[in-house]
């Protein structure tokens, strides 16, 4: 009697849900449908029982529900299915059907419990949204298609072209025909031409600029300073004023034909065949530097930009100073990186200061870390905490290490071994980055550091190159009084870059102190309180951490490699860690090996802190120990529900 109360308890249940619901016998005959099934369908009991509900399946796609059904019904094993019913009104609605076997204590299957959810309007959801996706693509490629197209035709068009701005006729941009003919490079027309001041020209762009009327020039005789003296130049130009958006003029187009000499014009455009394949290969390398670099300091932005949410505005000077660094870090790069010319002319303001080579190198490692973990590289290394102080703007000199580790990172076959080493001999710094790389050629070596330079006979360097940051490298290393030189045995045999660097002695600045001995622990455990430690390579990325667990009552500790949170931990006996799985020296895998290796800490929580977040990622940390997962950018509330596991 309790079986046949429990049976029609559990069928007024199925009849209660939304969902289309049915039960049937071990061999897949149904002998119940719930109401819902009923009056969707249109159907009888009648109609129904057994194998007669195949009459409100789709005919196209029935054959292959049967024989899932039976494999289900065969192995035992939960049934899973999407496909279409027919309605009453004869319509077709697509159905998430799941079914399950529910056995006795001896495992057998007494029945099977199926649930039909309708999926119509979420399927239908997904395909308008694939559809919007791909017309956006397609939409984003002929856009990216017409701008290189019109790129490709002002840098090949066999005349002369430049973009003035402003009343003082500013070069915002000019065509290679341009530079021929002038022989120089300047921001100012008139300073880099100033034989051009008192002739026609100045008055006649003047002119155009004021009353916004173009003008067009037959056979204009100009006067052009050359080595041997001014040469008469004849030019069939047009000047076109040209204005900003709210329809003021802005500055003036010009189109010009050097008429002097056809010859010349041939040997411009072959000048300019040149120029625009140099440009193709610049400019991949310009993206994929700038993405790059974008991504290195969202994370302890997105950070601190919580922890400023959790306090309400107040007290977040901290934060916003991490912010500000980061961000200032950032725009610093992008400006470089979208004026290459002013870099290789060394027009870069430097803000020197006495600091350690070792923060320097932590830092290359930490913007160059997340290639470094994609590629599965062994990083040693090699540099003293103290002993190597150099006079150095921190961000630039960072900016070139990170450059050498990731070029390294990139022309080195997965699963490779890079070493950074650091060392003072007399007056001198020297950093030195190493590979088991592909090498680089003999007939390229002696180039490596020119603009545009790249290893033709490796397919990798395609993807990366060595086209301007090479160069890069060269001129913020040379502004601060030092070297750089690279050297390699040749194809497959790796290479390894040396920078060196005036040494710094105390009492050039007497009074500082460097940067790599700041000490900023201000945090003030309370007695009892769980102790956390946080092991991470991105300083302000683990400071946040440690000031928001610390809000929360936690007594916390903050390494940056694993010596060190080993050293830490032996002290400290923390019971919960948070670690980052690509740290310097030895990996977040091995320490944590070690860390459950330390009598001290049995019971210790491990959480993983990593920027992938694959199946097989979450799989090789719970192999190597770790009790929990948590991908970068970490969410505060994530933390705080990791870190209150245990209490």
């Amino acid at each position: 009697m309790d079986l046949l109360e429990s049976e029609r308890q559990f069928r007024d249940l199925a009849n209660s849900i939304a969902n289309l619901a049915w039960m049937a016998r071990p061999d897949g005959w149904i002998y119940w449908f719930n109401d819902q099934w009923y009056a969707y369908s249109g159907t009888t009991p009648a109609d129904m029982e057994g194998w007669g509900w195949q009459r409100v399946h789709d005919p196209a796609t029935l054959p292959e529900v049967m024989e899932r059904w039976r494999w289900a019904i065969a192995q035992g094993t939960p049934f899973e299915m999407v496909f279409p019913l027919r309605a009453a009104n004869g319509s077709f609605r697509r159905f998430l059907t799941r079914a399950n076997p529910v056995r006795d204590a001896q495992g057998q299957v007494l029945h099977w419990f199926g649930t039909n959810t309708d999926v119509e309007d979420e399927r239908r959801a997904m395909e308008i949204n694939e559809l919007l996706r791909e017309r956006e693509q397609a939409a984003r490629q002929e856009a990216e298609h017409q701008k290189r197209l019109l790129h490709a035709l002002f840098m090949q068009a066999p005349t002369l072209i430049a973009v003035l701005r402003g009343p003082d006729h500013i070069v915002q941009l000019a065509n290679p025909p341009v530079c021929e003919v002038w022989g120089r490079t300047a921001a100012e027309l008139f300073d880099a031409m100033p034989e051009l001041q008192d002739q026609v020209i100045r008055g006649l762009l003047d002119e155009v600029y004021r009353t916004g009327e173009p003008y067009v020039g037959k056979e204009t005789k100009v006067q052009l300073a050359r080595q041997h003296g001014l040469e008469a130049v004849y030019f069939n130009f047009v000047y076109m004023p040209w204005r900003n958006l709210a329809g003021a003029i802005a500055g003036i187009f010009v189109v010009a034909s050097d008429v002097t000499d056809q010859v010349l014009a041939r040997t411009q455009l072959e000048q300019l065949r040149e120029g625009s394949d140099a440009a193709n290969r610049a400019k991949d390398e310009f993206l994929a530097m700038l993405g790059h670099e974008l991504r290195n300091p969202l994370s302890p932005i997105l950070t601190a930009l919580q922890l400023m949410r959790l306090r309400g505005g107040d007290g977040a000077d901290r934060e916003r100073a991490v912010i500000e660094r980061q961000v200032l870090h950032l725009t610093r790069l992008v400006d470089d990186l979208l004026d290459v010319s002013r870099i290789a002319r060394g027009k870069v303001e430097l803000k020197a200061d006495l600091v350690e080579m070792s923060e320097i190198v932590a830092k290359a490692i930490e913007m160059a870390s997340p290639l470094l973990e994609q590629r599965n590289h062994t990083l040693a290394v090699q540099v003293p905490r103290r002993g190597l102080l150099v006079d150095a703007d921190i961000t630039r000199l960072s900016q070139v290490l990170a450059n050498l580790l990731t070029n390294a990172a990139k022309y080195t076959p997965s699963g490779g071994h890079i070493i950074i080493r650091g060392e003072a001999a007399d007056d001198e710094v020297s950093v030195h980055v190493r590979d088991n790389g592909i090498g680089i050629t003999p007939d390229v070596l002696p180039h490596i550091f020119d603009l545009f330079v790249q290893e033709r006979q490796a397919i990798d360097r395609a993807q990366g190159g060595l086209g301007i940051g090479l160069t890069i490298v060269r001129n913020l290393v040379e502004r601060h009084g030092g070297s750089v030189q690279a050297a390699s045995d040749g194809p497959g045999r790796g290479s390894e870059f040396t920078i060196r660097l005036p040494r710094a002695t105390w009492a050039e600045q007497s009074g500082d102190i460097p940067r790599g001995l700041e000490l900023d622990r201000q945090a003030v455990a309370k007695a009892g309180a769980p102790r956390v430690l946080i092991v991470d390579d991105n300083e302000d990325g683990a400071e946040m951490l440690s000031i928001i667990l610390s809000q929360k009552g936690y007594d916390t500790r903050v390494a940056h490699d694993a010596p060190g949170a080993l050293e830490i931990a032996a002290q400290f006996t923390p019971v919960t860690a948070f670690i980052d799985i690509g740290l310097p020296v030895m990996d977040g895998y091995e320490l944590a090996a070690r860390l459950r290796a330390m009598p001290a800490l049995a019971g210790i929580r491990l959480i993983a802190l990593t920027g992938y977040g694959q199946d097989s990622d979450r799989r090789r940390a719970r192999e190597a120990g770790f009790d929990e997962h948590l991908v970068k950018p970490v969410d505060i509330s994530a933390v705080e529900a990791a870190a209150a596991h245990e209490r």
